[in-house]
């Protein structure tokens, strides 16, 4: 019965961790186009073509696509730790031992 606890819960960990990583790179994804989107609106507003309005509204949605792009690689890193915690290597990738928390008492 353990086992078994402790299996479905890496799979799950591990369907997490495959989701987060899908969102993360999206994320970054949009980040990167709305960069671009940025200099050519900037251009544009150079050429008199667009208002400063319209820039402004560009740049507020370039920050809020960085803003999601670092929720969701706070989201992979947290499944990371998930994942780590549920297959038990958490605490060796950390260096982490029974005594070694005993002795920090």
């Amino acid at each position: 019965a353990l086992l078994a606890r402790v299996d479905n819960e890496v799979r799950r960990s591990v369907a997490l961790l495959q989701s987060d990583e899908a969102l993360a790179k999206a994320a970054d994804e949009a980040v990167t186009v709305n960069e671009r989107l940025l200099v050519g609106m900037r251009k544009r507003f150079s050429a008199g073509a667009i208002t400063s309005f319209d820039v402004l509204r560009v740049a507020d949605e370039l920050t809020r696509a960085k803003i999601e792009a670092a929720r969701a690689r706070v989201s992979y890193r947290i499944s990371l730790a998930r994942l780590a915690t549920a297959d038990g290597t958490l605490l060796p990738q950390r260096n982490i031992t029974a005594s070694s928390l005993r002795s920090s008492k």
